[in-house]
């Protein structure tokens, strides 16, 4: 018979996914708006914001096997990225490796874990979304305002505001575990001007 402990922390953990999957099933098919997040310290600038928020929703993710390194490829126009995301940074105990990739590199599913796509065309986006199909790679997008189904996060930057949205089709179809908590993220804050 298992600790009374352990137990417990599994009935919690179970009420925390049945109460996400009602919220979730509540929304329908449409993405789940989070607002910003609360970051201690609060990030200086809208770029810190973007890249302590991107770390954090891949700190809430696992994939299959683990990585090492953990593959971020950058593609699109990105305005956020050059400085946020360097080869050899740390998420964790995870070492990250950071290369920008083209959209039409055929190698985005096998080569990536983690993909953050600036401005795409529709078309790039369907291209992506098909290069991805069947690879566990997580999907951030930082200009996607629809939050299509070639991205499962879709960051919005306002008045020095940075949310993000949930894209739940495209999460389920991943293959990657997004830890629920990871809407804890959806705090308010707002970066120094």
């Amino acid at each position: 018979m298992p600790p009374l402990r352990s137990l417990s922390r599994g009935v919690g953990r179970l009420i925390e996914w049945v109460v996400l999957l009602l919220f979730f099933l509540s929304v329908g098919s449409n993405p789940v708006w989070a607002q910003t997040i609360s970051l201690s310290p609060p990030p200086n600038s809208v770029d810190e914001a973007v890249g302590q928020i991107v770390f954090g929703i891949i700190s809430y993710t696992t994939w299959p096997i683990p990585l090492s390194p953990l593959r971020l490829c950058l593609v699109g126009r990105t305005n956020y990225a050059n400085e946020n995301f360097l080869d050899g940074d740390q998420i964790g105990s995870m070492r990250v490796k950071t290369q920008r990739m083209s959209i039409a590199d055929t190698e985005l599913g096998a080569g990536c874990d983690v993909v953050y796509s600036g401005a795409l065309s529709n078309t790039e986006r369907d291209i992506l979304r098909n290069d991805l199909a069947g690879h566990p790679v997580l999907t951030i997008s930082e200009d996607d305002e629809a939050c299509s189904d070639s991205n499962m996060f879709c960051l919005v930057i306002r008045d020095q505001h940075v949310s993000f949205a949930v894209n739940l089709d495209s999460v389920a179809r991943s293959g990657v575990n997004i830890n629920p908590q990871v809407l804890l993220l959806g705090r308010r804050s707002r970066p120094s001007p």
